[in-house]
């Protein structure tokens, strides 16, 4: 096999572009791919393409490509077949391109043919990360000894995918909140049935009073919510079937997987039936119990108002207030209801908020326009006559080389994808005066103009060597030569794989590339996407002139893009959740509003023989159920602060491995007020409106 880096024209730009190489792409038993459309096998002289980068290059099969290979020039090429390639990430979230040829391809491009990888699968009893890095140097020692020249092993995730992350992070999204639901909803359930409970006292009375045990009538209601449970069974589980195959197949889409079976175990229905008639059963226990506990004087003497004990220290508070604790237990499952609803949606608001911010951190610590990437060193001289293309303000050269964590003793091996992207590893030259980056710092210090060595890792980098403390020797290996430096920095840069900076004259030393350099960041004087785009133009025509071995350029609005691709899914997700948890807490506000209100259906009764009015007892109810919405907001408040740091590490873990800087949205939680303020006002006045109809008459005379 082989990965070979070429570039793709797509309209007047050029994009990456990898080509997987190999004697025959037909019955392959590692990274294997499969076609889908067009001719197959694949006619020597053409390319099949992934399936997720023809959109990409905007083309379709039997269309031509114009390419640039690494050996030959400019060349149009025709795409003949379509695959799938489950093993690499999308081609529209890596932001280029993948193909396939055959070495007879590769020799009618006039491009060398010769394979450079050997792909390797051991058979072991017990297989894991330790023990196929001790398989594979073996192997590669065993190599060298007969002959052969080993550069580097490159050994991927055991049995992990590049977005896996991604994936188990969804898949724990969704089991955290779908649980919350489910005891959200129970909660709600707890809630109403308190409230019912308590309109029905006297009926439980007359039960007891014929010869009814606590137990019998705690049995009836458990066996109601229970039902209610089994009921929602029937109506959701189709439901929630239907929502997760779409939702498999999105999540699908972000790996590049195709779902092909999505039946579900016996076991998995009876799961969710559990669950659903327990959880609320266990929940509804608590008002269930207080109620079939009560004796047939307590029931008999209940009218719907609660007695307030004389000295209690509620009597000092508004009568709002005291109205509301009342019933303290009911209170508390109605603000835990309300307030995880409103601070699941705050916290939804202000992750994604924290993302944006990071992405932002793109922009802020880079200030240059295009990362220009070549195959071999070149003049440091030549590279800075770039500066003279109208419109570009500074060509800085820097060193650049791919490099892995090295081990005395030991052939140099990377933890890396075949793409050659996810967990890669790069060796930098970074001028120490350089204003073109300004990375925060998390550790230790920069490097210094008058440095004769150490070196700086980005925090991707020192997670991967292990978290070593400063002063620690790191050593990295390239091409079989090791350079060992004492780590005096960390740097938090957010969008690069794993980066460790050195001083350029410890990097050219090490490389042999004095005055030259294989990477150029340049500034241009764009001030608009489209100027920039057109400079950038420029650029690559002046590199074709001077035949400068281009392999790779990227601006970063491309890579802004990239990142964000990433995430869509998980964002999106968030607040799909979300939004579901706040219908649940709607719900819950107008259920127990309601039901307080017919409750004290006698109690108004009373109050307008004592001469209350309807919009005296209207506005009554609408005050107590704002006040009740402005405590459950408190609350919501309150619990986004510690959710949101919380998911700020999760989420952050995952995209940056850094977690994502708080950022609380006060726009949000207004927002979060107002809807609260008006669903209060609705859920009071709409039954209490009602209620004030009622004549004394008919509401005395209900039982």
């Amino acid at each position: 096999h082989d990965v070979i880096q070429a570039r793709v024209q797509v309209g007047e730009d050029w994009l990456p572009l990898l080509v997987f190489a190999s004697d025959t792409l037909g019955d392959l038993e590692l990274n294997r791919f499969f076609p889908e459309r067009g001719t197959w096998p694949v006619p020597t002289g053409s390319l099949a393409l992934e399936r997720t980068a023809f959109p990409v290059l905007g083309i379709e099969v039997g269309d031509s490509l114009r390419i640039k290979l690494p050996n030959t020039p400019a060349q149009t090429i025709s795409v003949s077949s379509s695959v799938h390639d489950p093993g690499v990430s999308p081609a529209y979230q890596e932001r280029m391109g993948y193909a396939y040829a055959t070495t007879a391809s590769l020799r009618s491009f006039g491009e060398d043919a010769r394979l450079h990888e050997l792909r390797v699968a051991f058979r072991m009893e017990n297989p894991g990360k330790a023990a196929i890095e001790e398989a594979a140097n073996r192997l590669a020692t065993e190599i060298v000894q007969h002959g052969g020249a080993v550069h580097e092993i490159r050994v991927p995730p055991f049995e992990r995918h590049p977005h896996q992350l991604q994936m188990e992070t969804v898949l724990l999204m969704l089991l955290l909140f779908a649980a919350l639901a489910l005891v959200l909803s129970s909660v709600l359930v707890a809630t109403t049935l308190s409230a019912w409970l308590a309109r029905q006292t006297r009926e439980l009375a007359v039960m007891k009073a014929v010869g009814a045990t606590g137990i019998q009538v705690a049995g009836v209601y458990v066996a109601f919510v229970a039902g209610l449970g089994g009921f929602a069974w029937l109506v959701g589980w189709p439901v929630g079937v239907h929502a997760a195959i779409a939702f498999s197949h999105k999540i699908a889409a972000m790996l590049n997987f195709t779902i092909v079976d999505t039946s579900l175990s016996v076991g998995h229905p009876l799961v969710v039936l559990a669950a659903g008639v327990l959880v609320p059963v266990a929940v509804a226990a608590v008002p269930i119990r207080i109620a079939s506990r009560k004796t047939i004087r307590e029931a008999m003497t209940n009218w719907g108002a609660v007695a307030q004990a004389d000295g209690a220290w509620t009597a000092r508070l508004p009568r709002t207030l005291r109205q509301i604790l009342r019933r303290p237990m009911r209170l508390a499952l109605s603000l835990a209801l309300l307030g995880a609803s409103g601070a699941i949606f705050l916290t939804s608001l202000n992750v994604s908020s924290g993302w944006t911010a990071n992405l932002d951190k793109i922009w802020q610590a880079r200030h240059y326009d295009v990362e220009v990437r070549f195959r071999t060193a070149q003049s440091d001289s030549t590279l800075r006559r770039l500066a003279e293309v109208p419109g570009i303000l500074e060509v800085e050269p820097w060193g650049w080389t791919s490099a892995g964590f090295a081990k005395p003793g030991r052939i140099d091996m990377l933890t890396v994808w075949p793409d050659k992207g996810h967990g890669s590893l790069s060796l930098m030259g970074m001028p120490p005066r350089t204003k073109l980056v300004d990375f925060p710092l998390m550790k230790g210090r920069r490097l210094e103009q008058n440095d004769t060595g150490g070196a700086v890792l980005n925090h991707i980098a020192w997670i991967q060597a292990g978290r070593p403390a400063l002063g620690s020797p790191v050593s990295m290996g390239v091409d079989g030569r090791i350079l060992v430096q004492p780590l005096v920095g960390v740097l938090e840069e957010v969008g690069s794989p794993g980066i460790v900076y050195v001083t350029p004259d410890v990097f050219a030393g090490f490389c042999q590339t004095a005055n030259a350099s294989r990477m150029i960041r340049v500034v241009t004087a764009a001030r608009t996407p489209s100027e920039r785009s057109e400079i950038l133009r420029r650029l690559e025509r002046a590199m074709e002139r001077d035949s400068l071995p281009v392999q790779m350029a990227i601006p970063f609005s491309e890579l802004r893009t990239a990142i964000g691709d990433h995430m869509k899914v998980l964002i999106g997700a968030l607040f799909g959740l979300s939004a579901l948890i706040g219908l649940v807490g709607v719900l819950g506000l107008i259920s127990v509003t309601g039901m307080e209100v017919l409750e004290r259906t006698k109690e108004f009764a009373i109050m307008k023989t004592l001469g209350a009015t309807p919009g005296r007892i209207l506005g009554m109810v609408v005050v107590q159920a704002l006040v009740t919405g402005w405590l459950s907001w408190v609350f919501a408040v309150a619990l986004a602060v510690p959710l949101t740091m919380a998911m700020d590490r999760l989420i952050g873990s995952l995209g940056f491995l850094a977690p994502l800087p708080m950022v609380f949205r006060y726009g949000g939680a207004a927002l979060v007020l107002v809807a609260v303020t008006i669903l209060s006002i609705l859920s009071g006045w709409i039954p209490a409106r009602r209620a004030g109809r009622i004549t004394v008459r008919e509401a005395l005379t209900e039982v």
